[in-house]
């Protein structure tokens, strides 16, 4: 998985720089909800945010090369936890989120932030909404949640 893919897309830059400034300024927020039309980068941002949050680096974030970053890249970072649906579903579940919860609640294994993608949230079942409100509202320490949702998953 390519973590750094956000940077070729131009259209992101405005989002990195502000999440870097926040980062930069222990500002980072606990949540985000990336709302996209398909296609247009919204899981390249998330990733990029979980190597931003992730990266062992004191200099420039993500570095691409610590060790943070190469278990990103492995597909194997003990602290980025993703949920989406499975196959064969048309629901993210409500023990899939307990099980992303449960592994949020957790001290981090690498010192630093945990993160947590609900990939395609539109798709949450209303249990698994509810499961999620507590830990949304309140995270644990240093912890990073983000929704992703097409932008006509909305419904008005």
């Amino acid at each position: 998985m390519d973590f750094l893919r956000a940077d070729s897309l131009p259209w992101l830059r405005g989002a990195q720089h502000r999440l870097r400034s926040a980062f930069a300024a222990q500002r980072f927020p606990h949540s985000l909800l990336v709302l996209s039309n398909p296609g247009l980068g919204a899981s390249d941002l998330a990733n990029w945010i979980t190597a931003l949050a992730l990266c062992d680096s004191q200099a420039k974030r993500p570095c691409g090369v610590c060790a943070s970053c190469q278990l990103l890249r492995a597909d194997s970072h003990p602290d980025f936890h993703v949920v989406r649906i499975e196959e064969d579903a048309q629901q993210i579940k409500v023990d899939q989120v307990r099980g992303l919860i449960e592994e949020l609640s957790l001290k981090s294994y690498r010192g630093g932030y945990k993160t947590g993608v609900i990939d395609g949230a539109e798709a949450l079942n209303a249990s698994g909404a509810n499961a999620f409100l507590k830990t949304l509202e309140e995270p644990t320490a240093n912890t990073v949640l983000m929704k992703l949702s097409p932008m006509s998953g909305l419904t008005e």
